[in-house]
């Protein structure tokens, strides 16, 4: 069962590479908050994240860059997006 994000807290801008913490929840009911390095650790462990319900939902995983640092980001169809970003913030 993955968790589920829900909001999203930047840093300044609205990029994710300014991601600061997350919001998220599971169909148990359980619900936290998560700083960006915690998300980070817990997906490269294999922890499973989405983003959305239904139809609109997609996966969450870490994207590394040379000289950036990691951050998270939702894809579909193998394609990288920018949903993240549209989360309601908090």
């Amino acid at each position: 069962m993955p968790a589920r994000i829900t909001h999203v807290r930047f840093h300044r801008v609205v990029e994710h590479e300014a991601e600061v913490s997350f919001r998220w929840c599971v169909e148990s009911g359980h619900h936290g908050e998560t700083d960006r390095m915690t998300m980070i650790e817990w997906l490269e462990q294999g922890g499973e994240v989405v983003i959305g319900e239904g139809r609109d939902e997609a996966p969450v995983a870490v994207v590394k860059i040379p000289g950036i640092a990691p951050f998270v980001q939702a894809y579909v169809n193998g394609q990288w997006c920018d949903r993240l970003l549209a989360l309601p913030r908090f």
